[in-house]
């Protein structure tokens, strides 16, 4: 069983979590610190002849605090790419939770809203087969490769 250590803070009167740790491998985060998320940003972004490529840097998008920061960043992309052409890489997406792909629809709709259009690609086997199941693959526009999914706009 994995054992996860929180480390408390008292803080005027008041306790709080300021760290974590999973106690096999001895890795430590103190949230005391930068935040992961402003470390290194859950999504690499480059802009391609009028389309921004957006792919994502975690290979397992399962826990709650990691599909939120990955939705804080695609809304401020959406927010300045107005009527914007954007690709969705899976291409080093290993695990994705039932919560991101609600994300996912979310985010559509955020991009559709502002005029614009998302597309998916490299979609794994494994997680393609989750989209088909929950029809989702009916909802967007799937592409094999990021080139054939900018190319289709």
């Amino acid at each position: 069983m994995d054992a996860v250590l929180a480390c408390l803070a008292r803080d005027k009167g008041e306790a709080r979590m300021v760290g974590w740790s999973d106690g096999a491998s001895g890795a430590y985060l103190d949230e005391r610190s930068e935040s992961m998320a402003e470390q290194t940003p859950r999504l690499q972004v480059r802009d391609f002849k009028g389309v921004s490529i957006i792919e994502f840097a975690d290979r397992r998008i399962l826990d709650e605090m990691c599909i939120l920061e990955i939705q804080e960043e695609m809304e401020k992309l959406i927010e300045t790419k107005a009527g914007g052409n954007l690709v969705l890489s899976f291409k080093s997406v290993e695990h994705l939770s039932s919560a991101a792909l609600g994300m996912l629809i979310t985010l559509k709709n955020k991009v559709e809203e502002r005029k614009g259009k998302l597309k998916l690609s490299d979609i794994n086997p494994q997680i393609f087969e989750v989209f088909k199941i929950t029809r989702l693959n009916k909802m967007f526009d799937i592409h094999p490769t990021i080139d054939q999914a900018r190319a289709s706009f």
